[in-house]
């Protein structure tokens, strides 16, 4: 689709052109008040523009040897996107060039070469629009292009809208207030496709059953919320010459074998998380099969890392998929860019907004936001030294350990808290290591269901992770199922909590009392699952939770697998 766009006195740009890769999902990155939603906003107008002219002086207006008049608007019926007042558009909130009535223009370039720019002029409180310049013909297809703004929540009730009050809820960023709206426009289609594909059968066969599952907007927007949220969606039976209000319910379901049950009673799509409906939003415009483009502004703002994630991830599915649209992204979020492909990364900075090229360029990004990884990045720059940990509380206790063992923790150590794998936090070791010269790192992990052979049982290198390449990053994983299993020493609790209260919880646990509490069988323990058994104990006790407990450890009883990973730490 768009190829290139190119903006003339447009908000923050004087003049200024971007190029675009034309499918796909293109992530906007860079500071605040870079210029990232400047480009989606201009493309939002440049389409408003294309609407107003199709729809006041006719389809010739667009085309190439136009020569009428442009067509005049009220503040109140410009609704792409939401400002103050329509001198805002302007570079430097100057509508008034002298010798120049059109004063700011947006261009387009698309497809097989073609072109439009729209020109924009204010003359008092009224603006008027005009095709600038235009190779286009008859038949020429102009992309339909959607802005979905940060998402905000939804109404109560949600009436029937005409295609402007859509256009003027989008424009002022409350999507959500027509979101009923376009599920019930994707649901109706499904049921004439399904009608369509009967074709006077009393039931679908398996075959075209199976077709609409994989194709249809619907069907695939049911089975993303149904495989993340555990939701289907429901729209209740709604015609427009005698209904006013849409109204779409969410019921709970759990997955039996290949099918899906009910697992609750419907309720309002409202009720839900922001995160669902988020979402929900989100996907439900990226499946419109009349989306051609896409532009989507920071819609990870509610979602957390796991589900940013997992967004972009089927977002670029999507788009990549036959007849996908094509989708620009603007966002913050660190766990996108360093995981997305860097050539589809464009950095707004100072310079000239461009793709990013190699994994130098992702660093000097990352570092440029202030999000974060600039803390993080500094202390690796000044120590040399990086340690991962699945939790903030993992290093607390390793430290403490450290410190009673007797070994030196290094000072400005760089600590990520991350749940990624080994192979994913090597990724963003990769990324760093371009930018830090001698970068060291040490990545813990919990070993949960992940084969106890896979450990070395000397010092916790995990055999599944090939650092072969990179000797100076050391993958480390937990030889017991997780770090606060470790808080399993029956002379240590004992001691600190009494031998009756210890006896009581090693018998909840189905644990016989070991003949030597000081140094129980490991093969006992090693799978043991007793995070939350721990952390309900604990708060009962003095201590109020296991790193409490970790932490205050005599070295007597710090197990040698806490003993080797501190000293591995010091010594990086």
């Amino acid at each position: 689709m768009i190829t290139k766009v190119h903006l003339k006195r447009f908000k923050r740009f004087e003049n200024r052109s971007f190029e675009i890769i034309p499918s796909g999902l293109s992530i906007c990155a860079g500071p605040n008040s870079s210029g990232k939603s400047t480009l989606l906003h201009a493309l939002a107008v440049w389409s408003f523009g294309v609407m107003v002219l199709r729809q006041s002086k006719g389809e010739g207006a667009l085309h190439a040897g136009y020569t009428g008049q442009g067509a005049g608007l009220s503040k109140d019926d410009f609704t792409p996107i939401n400002i103050p007042d329509l001198k805002h558009l302007w570079y430097g909130l100057k509508s008034q060039i002298p010798g120049e009535g059109y004063s700011m223009c947006i261009g387009v370039e698309w497809g097989d070469d073609k072109h439009l720019a729209i020109a924009f002029s204010l003359v008092q409180d009224r603006l008027y629009v005009k095709a600038e310049s235009s190779n286009l013909t008859a038949g020429d297809k102009i992309p339909q292009i959607i802005y979905l703004p940060p998402v905000a929540g939804l109404e109560a009730r949600e009436e029937y809208a005409t295609t402007a009050k859509r256009r003027a809820m989008l424009g002022r960023g409350l999507a959500g207030m027509v979101l009923r709206n376009y599920l019930y426009d994707l649901e109706a289609g499904n049921r004439r496709l399904r009608e369509e594909k009967k074709a006077g059968k009393k039931k679908l066969s398996s075959k075209d059953l199976a077709k609409i599952r994989e194709i249809d907007p619907w069907e695939r927007l049911n089975a993303s919320m149904r495989e993340i949220f555990g939701l289907e969606l429901k729209v209740d039976p709604f015609d427009p010459d005698f209904h006013t209000v849409i109204k779409v319910d969410v019921i709970p379901v759990t997955q039996a074998g290949p099918r899906w049950k009910k697992n609750g009673p419907a309720r309002d799509i409202m009720v839900e998380g922001a995160g669902a409906q988020q979402w929900l939003t989100v996907f439900a415009f990226a499946l419109d099969p009349q989306t051609d483009v896409l532009l989507l502004d920071e819609p990870d703002a509610h979602l957390f890392t796991r589900l940013k994630v997992e967004m972009v991830e089927k977002l670029d599915a999507i788009a990549t998929s036959s007849n996908g649209p094509q989708i620009l992204m603007a966002t913050h979020a660190t766990e996108i860019l360093k995981r997305h492909p860097i050539d589809r990364i464009m950095s707004f900075s100072r310079s000239k907004p461009k793709y990013l090229r190699n994994e130098k360029q992702r660093v000097k990004l990352i570092t440029g936001m202030g999000d974060e990884y600039a803390p993080l990045i500094e202390k690796a720059r000044a120590s040399k030294k990086i340690l991962y940990v699945e939790n903030d509380s993992d290093a607390r206790i390793l430290e403490a350990v450290a410190k009673e063992c007797g070994y030196e923790w290094p000072e400005k150590l760089a600590i990520l808290e991350s749940t990624d794998s080994h192979a994913d936090r090597l990724k963003l070791y990769r990324v760093l290591l371009t930018a830090i010269d001698g970068l060291k790192a040490l990545s813990i992990r919990d070993r949960d269901t992940q084969p106890s052979e896979s450990v070395d049982c000397k010092d916790l290198r995990d055999k599944e992770t090939n650092t072969t390449v990179y000797p100076d990053f050391h993958a480390r994983t937990w030889r017991r199922r997780e770090i606060e299993n470790y808080a399993l020493v029956p002379a240590a609790l004992a001691k600190m909590l009494g031998e009756c209260k210890a006896k009581g919880f090693w018998a909840d646990l189905g644990l016989a009392w070991p003949t030597d509490p000081e140094k129980p069988e490991e093969t006992m323990l090693i799978d043991c699952d007793v995070k939350d058994k721990l952390n309900d104990f604990f708060k009962k006790e003095k201590f109020s939770n296991t790193e409490k407990f970790l932490k205050a450890l005599e070295k007597k009883y710090i197990h040698r697998d806490l003993d080797t990973i501190a000293k591995q730490i010091c010594e990086l």
